[in-house]
């Protein structure tokens, strides 16, 4: 199902284990509590796509569009999203745990209680991401920019910000510029 035109299409609860839909056009397709365990979605756009409660477990999502789409509770374990662009997505709850986001874009989403604990960040935009009650256990923040982000209800510590880019970020120790 290589390149298929999937736009819009209800696909609620439907097993696609291992598929492979890359380079897919699956915007604002209904994936609510779908299976996409270890698929191959790279290239894929899920621009304002519903995945909400979806399980993309080991999914390589690298390149994908998902630019204002509901990952509600999604689980993201060990996905593959470098160069994602998840910007404005709903991400809360979502459980990126061991995740590699290199270079991903989520700048402007909401990440309220996720789960992003031993995840690859590097280089990746949270600028104006919400990311209050998320937890970041062992997480690589090298280049992860962080501009206008909101981060006072973390417990984050410099030490673990270190080679982030702050820029008129709220931090737990008070507001940080040294980025800018």
């Amino acid at each position: 199902m290589r390149d298929a035109d999937l736009r819009g299409t209800y696909f609620e609860e439907v097993d696609l284990f291992q598929a492979d839909l890359r380079g897919s056009d699956m915007r604002e397709a209904w994936l609510e509590n779908a299976n996409l365990y270890d698929s191959d979605l790279r290239k894929t756009d899920f621009d304002k796509a519903n995945l909400k409660n979806a399980d993309l477990t080991s999914a390589n999502l690298q390149g994908a569009y998902l630019s204002e789409a509901n990952l509600n509770g999604a689980i993201l374990r060990e996905a593959r999203l470098d160069e994602a662009d998840l910007t404005k997505a709903d991400l809360r709850s979502a459980n990126f745990s061991h995740a590699i986001l290199r270079n991903a874009n989520l700048s402007n989403s909401n990440l309220q209680n996720a789960s992003l604990s031993y995840s690859i960040l590097r280089g990746a935009n949270l600028s104006g991401a919400d990311l209050r009650g998320a937890s970041f256990r062992k997480v690589d923040f090298t280049n992860v920019d962080f501009t206008d982000t909101d981060l006072s209800d973390t417990n984050l510590t410099i030490e673990q910000l270190g080679n982030a880019i702050l820029c008129r970020t709220l931090t737990p120790w008070g507001k940080e510029n040294s980025g800018c």
